[in-house]
């Protein structure tokens, strides 16, 4: 199963999560219309070799142009419009640093298992407890590094605390602090 396909069947508050980031670096449409071509590539490797990052653009270009064809042909206007209109803007945006759109897709891509991986991790107070066991990323890259998932896992929970607000003109005694109580 590809990538996108087990990111469309996440929780919607994962779905949400994907949403956000897909919002202003890359149009989702492409990513689901060219979901397992964009996953064959090597978007980090192009992200370092220019030449590499034009020929993955050229390509890109293609694959929107033969969807484009083919949906041509379903007489879809709205999936025309918005497909054509894309193109432009894709073409505009990269055409004259095609690396920022390897380094895009790449960041895409393992957003995507980043999310894919906390939404497979355990729930700590559910029932049955941590299982211990970490996700393991497929990415490439961690397989050709050697890494481990696991480490550098950074836990962003916390509690929130109150920021103090120092109005102007007044004491900046514990009295004067907005959200504080004496």
């Amino acid at each position: 199963m590809s990538q996108w396909n087990q990111v469309q069947q996440l929780e919607i508050k994962f779905l949400e999560q994907v949403d956000q980031f897909y919002d202003d670096n890359f149009p989702m449409e492409i990513r689901h219309l060219l979901a397992q071509w964009i996953e064959n590539q090597d978007w980090e490797a192009a992200s370092n070799n220019e030449t590499m990052a034009t020929i993955l653009l050229q390509n890109l270009l293609i694959q929107l142009d033969e969807q484009l064809g083919r949906v041509s042909k379903e007489k879809n206007l709205l999936l025309i419009h918005n497909l054509k209109r894309i193109r432009k803007v894709l073409q505009g945006k990269f055409h004259g640093n095609p690396m920022h759109v390897a380094v895009v897709i790449s960041n895409c891509l393992r957003e995507e298992r980043r999310i894919l991986a906390a939404a497979n991790m355990p729930v700590q107070g559910s029932p049955g407890g941590a299982s211990g066991k970490e996700p393991t990323c497929h990415c490439k890259r961690c397989k050709r590094n050697g890494l481990d998932p696991g480490v550098g896992k950074i836990l962003w929970r916390r509690k929130w605390q109150p920021t103090p607000v120092f109005l102007p003109g007044k004491s900046h005694g514990q009295r004067s602090l907005v959200g504080c109580s004496p």
